[in-house]
């Protein structure tokens, strides 16, 4: 069997693909690497992937399939394959020619060689593809995912794993941090909690995406020749949204980029810290940020906050547990809820268009007026 790509398009798709790949644990045993199933007859190339809970499947435009008899199935070892594919030369006429020759699979693109050893895929996991009329576009879906998607716990075995939709909301968090983000999705008649990560093979931007349930699966197509099918976690998600609904004492509207602005800036001087932590002050109108090195030095900026008008509090941070939620933060202006007489309590970030993060603050909290 032998058959040609353009470099881009099958680089773009194994590069995908090996995101899903495992690469350690029980799921690396039983499906380690990248699937690519070629057809001569039907003149098809379908690349497969699945960490056992999560399964990727695209079918790949070829320039030409070679070959006779049944479909051949090569399996390759997911970093290597990408690796390679992916630091090819991509342009017009630019094509990479695969080939199988016993148990490798030859590769020829240019004057580059290279010489694949595959992995047995008798035993691979296998799954077709599902029909798209049982699906339903459901208008940014996939953005909400991603929005949520940084808070989300990974533990497959923990109550609060996963990405959790309600039909109204979608929700992720790991009891130090949470996102909630409003969305309408009637397709999906009954709650459930998918695991995190589903749409991270997929582009950074997806949107508007295709859904549904189906065998105890969640299934998404984000384009036409692309599907995900998901596990969907058989125990029932912890009634999280109740802590946003809580009532803050104050808030302060400000410049979110201005206010990321200042956090990077700052954090530079804890690169080195294991456990990196930053220092907020809220107070005397001012939104304030803080972190230092016993070696380096240290950094602090302020940008106005009208709305503070009372005596500093002093609230300490993990720099990324306030930089992802504003990244994620769909508006420039986001409002930041806090309590200036329990600067321990969580903080609350509305960042407009039903996006909302509570964040929990580290446990050395002071409140406290601060420097002058």
């Amino acid at each position: 069997m032998k058959v040609t790509f353009e470099n881009a398009t099958i680089a773009d798709s194994i590069t995908k693909a090996s995101r899903v790949a495992p690469t350690k644990g029980e799921a690396f045993d039983k499906a380690s690497g990248v699937l690519m199933v070629i057809d001569a007859e039907d003149q098809t190339v379908t690349i497969k992937a699945t960490n056992l809970n999560i399964f990727y499947l695209e079918v790949v435009d070829a320039v030409s399939i070679e070959g006779t008899g049944k479909p051949a199935k090569w399996r390759f070892h997911a970093s290597t394959i990408a690796q390679v594919l992916g630091k090819l030369p991509i342009g017009s006429g630019k094509t990479v020619t695969l080939e199988q020759k016993g148990g490798e699979v030859h590769m020829k693109s240019g004057r580059t060689t290279a010489r694949f050893r595959l992995i047995d895929a008798s035993y691979y996991p296998d799954w077709e593809p599902y029909d798209p009329e049982l699906l339903e576009v459901v208008p940014d879906l996939g953005a909400r995912i991603q929005q949520v998607e940084w808070a989300a716990l990974t533990d497959h075995d923990a109550s609060y794993s996963g990405i959790h939709i309600d039909g109204k909301h979608v929700v992720a968090t790991d009891r130090i941090r949470m996102a909630i983000v409003e969305c309408e999705t009637k397709v999906i008649y009954k709650p459930i909690t998918i695991p995190a990560g589903i749409l991270k093979p997929v582009i950074a931007n997806l949107r508007d995406v295709a859904v549904g349930i189906e065998d105890g699966m969640f299934l998404l197509m984000p384009d036409v020749s692309t599907q995900l099918r998901t596990r969907i976690y058989d125990k029932d998600y912890p009634n999280v949204k109740k802590v946003a609904q809580q009532p803050w004492a104050d808030s302060i509207e400000i410049d979110k980029a201005l206010f990321l602005d200042i956090i990077e800036r700052a954090e530079v001087f804890a690169q080195r810290q294991r456990d990196a932590s930053m220092t907020v002050y809220i107070g005397k109108k001012e939104l304030a940020v803080s972190c230092a090195d016993q070696e380096l030095g240290l950094l602090g900026d302020v940008i106005d906050a009208e709305g503070a008008d009372h005596p500093r509090i002093r609230i300490l941070f993990t720099p990324k547990n306030l930089k992802d939620p504003l990244n994620a933060a769909p508006s420039a202006k986001v409002t930041l809820h806090y309590d200036q007489s329990n600067p321990a309590k969580p903080i609350k970030i509305d960042g407009g268009s039903g996006y909302t993060a509570v964040i929990q603050p580290r446990r050395e909290v002071s409140g406290g007026d601060g420097a002058s």
